[in-house]
């Protein structure tokens, strides 16, 4: 199950994903979901708050539209950038 996961906690996630059947994507923009989205099939995109609010809209709009069957997670910004991997974990496990 490939899921696009834009975080600064990528090595941490890869390790604890380890064995499990999930291809990880890790981007920081717009230009590289699109690029993902051109090659991949993708079921969960977990987008962190630390990207600009009008990016995180213009990635959630164009999954929308080119994908209607992908699931989209967005953290929220009150718990930090230290949330995320917690926020992800709990995406997971609900998921995966």
């Amino acid at each position: 199950q490939p899921f696009f996961f834009p975080i600064s906690h990528l090595n941490a996630l890869r390790r604890e994903l380890a064995g499990q059947s999930v291809t990880l994507f890790y981007e920081t923009g717009p230009e590289g979901v699109w690029r993902v989205f051109d090659t991949e099939k993708v079921d969960i995109v977990i987008i962190g708050a630390g990207l600009d609010i009008d990016m995180r809209c213009e990635m959630i709009k164009y999954i929308l539209a080119t994908s209607p069957s992908t699931t989209i997670h967005v953290k929220d910004w009150t718990s930090g950038s230290e949330g995320m991997l917690p926020f992800v974990q709990k995406v997971l496990k609900g998921l995966v």
